[in-house]
């Protein structure tokens, strides 16, 4: 078996980070934006917007978990955990910023986490076919 050039893994290393980083950015600007149109244009109140933000951050997650997979053949579970902590981080430094409850950042991490391990295990299953 031959020796990984660090080379190699620096590139793809920054590839990865590129990648999950501008896909995270991406999807949470244009599915925040997509989602105060429909607040806007539907008149729903502003108490339901925490749960839109729920259906924001576990369609990036996925999202962004699949994307960040392309380059990978396998240990796709932890590459897509770690493919969302840009996303995670975000929701954390939101959630503290804004004073949200603890217990509802916590629901919306594990939202994240549970969303990028469904993207993994469909990356699974797609590969087998």
């Amino acid at each position: 078996m031959p020796k990984v050039s660090s080379t190699a893994n620096k590139s793809l290393f920054i590839k990865f980070s590129a990648k999950s980083i501008l896909s995270t950015i991406i999807f949470m600007l244009t599915l925040s934006a997509l989602s105060s149109l429909i607040i806007f244009k539907l008149d729903i109140d502003l108490k339901y917007e925490q749960y839109f933000t729920y259906v924001i951050c576990a369609i990036s997650a996925f999202i962004t978990a699949y994307i960040s997979l392309s380059d990978f053949k396998n240990n796709y579970l932890l590459v897509s955990v770690i493919s969302v902590l840009p996303l995670t981080l975000f929701s954390l430094i939101n959630g503290i910023v804004n004073k949200t409850a603890f217990y509802l950042l916590l629901i919306k991490i594990v939202v994240e986490l549970i969303f990028a391990m469904l993207s993994a295990i469909t990356k699974i299953l797609r590969k087998r076919r």
